[in-house]
């Protein structure tokens, strides 16, 4: 009862004065890079993202009347801030012991509070592990990823990565790069050399600030208030995707249209997409959607690098971002980077999951993403940006808009510049059966709801109301379930009262 009344305590506070996310991630990205100078460590651009989730966590729950003044005194404190980081990456990057403390847990008791009461379990498997490179390796390291390089400033002389195969390269002088694979194991690391380039584009992980769940507001459709998840789990007429283990996406981008780097982008920008939004379907069964096969490149739940599907669950390890339901938003990672062993062991498994991973589609639900002119679905408009339907193609227009990831132009032949992150978000969750909502009323006029009609640009988010929609959409019997789509349209800020 009293983790009850501290949670609901914690979201009516969360309702009146919502922080922004990006504070949080900022106060998580400098404990970590300090941290990582003093231990000479490299990192995944996910290890700032979960701090500084924990810290985002630790204040919508606990900065609220009756604690407020030491919970904020605290995120307030850099030095005392960062000392706490450190003991907890000392603890669950650097140290032996399987289970740590986490984050959370040391927060509150900076705070004389008890982490038990407020329900966040006070301890975590110990997921990162460390490699110690050779002398003659130490110094320019690098992280290559799908998404780019990882670097630091200063010299790295350990790793710190999850258990998978992973590229790293080494810079001597201003041109010469060796690439290499670390396999890393439970307990074992394997390193060798092999050929290849490097790209210089930055990895920047994924913009968590997509998601401001923990925004004081609310959406409507049609006049009808959006109240957020909780709905009743029994579901009259169930949507495919609420149960398949997998999902398989063709990308249909002309090579003259979009080279290698835009459909990575593409690709990226759908499975990012598909996990924000199965982490808030509470309706869904535990396993849905786990692997997603891309253009013939299977993709699967960071969790299951870990573990086996018999034992995952929501509540098990991955990214914690804005659990409002104490659900973890898990990425997905290319199943080649898995460890062998990992790998063989999914596939043996006798489970749909398994039948899946070998090619056998049967009862898997299908996404068509297709970069082409103007939407036709939609009507053919010139300000028709992207076009999709429940279970429907996702037609992007290339002719009148420029789309952008990173800042830097991806594909298209218009003048306008418009963010592809944003774009796949709003039409994924219309294939998901999303509606439009109405443009969102907020004290805070620099948020807009990622389902509004109208592209606003910076500022579009998934919001609390709308996470609630999918356990709406997960009914085919829903009133609104998305039936016809005009089109996700060029808006500007000053035409929204």
């Amino acid at each position: 009862m009293i983790a009850r009344v501290i949670v609901l305590a914690a979201l009516l506070a969360a309702t009146r004065s919502a922080p922004e996310a990006a504070d949080d991630l900022e106060l998580g990205r400098r404990g970590v890079e300090r941290w990582g100078r003093a231990h000479a460590v490299l990192f995944d651009s996910a290890l700032p993202v979960q701090v500084g989730a924990a810290i985002h966590n630790f204040r919508g729950t606990l900065c609220y009347q009756g604690t407020d003044t030491a919970c904020r005194k605290l995120l307030s404190d850099d030095d005392r801030l960062d000392r706490i980081v450190a003991a907890y990456l000392d603890r669950a990057i650097l140290g032996k012991k399987q289970s740590v403390a986490t984050l959370f847990a040391l927060l509150c008791a900076a705070i004389d509070v008890e982490s038990e009461r407020t329900g966040w379990p006070p301890e975590e498997a110990k997921r990162y592990q460390v490699y110690e490179l050779p002398q003659s390796m130490r110094g320019n390291v690098m992280l290559v990823t799908d998404r780019g390089i990882v670097t630091r400033p200063y010299g790295i002389e350990r790793i710190a990565v999850l258990p998978g195969i992973h590229t790293i390269a080494t810079a001597r002088g201003s041109n010469e790069r060796k690439l290499y694979e670390l396999t890393m194991g439970e307990g074992t690391a394997e390193l060798k050399p092999i050929q290849g380039t490097v790209s210089s584009e930055p990895d920047r992980g994924t913009d968590w600030s997509l998601v401001c769940m923990q925004e004081g507001v609310r959406s409507r459709i049609e006049g009808q208030p959006v109240w957020g998840p909780g709905r009743d789990l029994v579901v009259q007429r169930p949507a495919q995707f609420i149960s398949a283990v997998g999902l398989s996406i063709t990308i249909d981008a002309p090579a003259v249209e979009c080279n290698t780097t835009c459909r990575g982008a593409i690709r990226n920008a759908a499975l990012d997409s598909i996990a924000f939004w199965r982490a808030a379907c509470s309706r869904c069964e535990r396993n849905h959607l786990l692997a997603v096969r891309v253009d013939g490149e299977m993709f699967i739940d960071e969790r299951l690098t870990l573990e086996g599907p018999a034992v995952l669950t929501p509540g098990g390890s991955g990214t914690t971002f804005f659990a409002l339901s104490g659900r973890p938003v898990a990425q997905y990672v290319r199943l080649t980077a898995t460890p062998p062993a990992v790998t063989a062991r999914l596939r043996a498994d006798a489970t749909p999951l398994a039948k899946f991973l070998a090619g056998n589609d049967s009862g898997a639900p299908a996404m068509h993403i297709a970069v082409a002119g103007r939407p036709s679905r939609c009507g053919g408009s010139a300000d028709v940006i992207g076009c999709a339907g429940a279970g429907m193609p996702i037609e992007l227009n290339a002719n009148d808009f420029v789309f952008v990831g990173n800042d830097s132009p991806l594909f298209g032949r218009g003048e306008e510049r418009i963010r592809l992150d944003i774009v796949m978000l709003h039409e994924i969750g219309h294939w998901f059966g999303l509606p439009h909502v109405d443009p969102l009323r907020s004290v805070d006029k620099s948020r807009h709801a990622i389902m509004e009609p109208g592209y606003i640009g910076d500022g579009q988010c998934i919001t609390r109301g709308e996470l609630g929609l999918l356990d709406d959409a997960a009914d085919l019997g829903w009133t609104l379930r998305l039936k016809a789509c005009d089109g996700f349209r060029i808006q500007r800020v000053s035409a929204i009262r």
